[in-house]
């Protein structure tokens, strides 16, 4: 058995990690769009990481 931390289940993100992300949002109005963006910016600014959205 070894003494490191499970690395599969560790709640911690060393800080020269690449966390990426996706989120698909269909049948949502133009609108609702925009909101779902702005809250998403707003907490990543929050939380101090950078955010790319990207539309295909």
């Amino acid at each position: 058995m070894s003494d490191l931390p499970d690395q599969n289940n560790s709640k911690e993100i060393s800080p020269d990690a690449k966390v990426t992300g996706t989120v698909t949002y269909r049948n949502l109005s133009p609108e609702d769009r925009k909101k779902v963006k702005a809250i998403a910016k707003k907490k990543a600014k929050e939380k101090g990481i950078i955010i790319n959205i990207i539309e295909k």
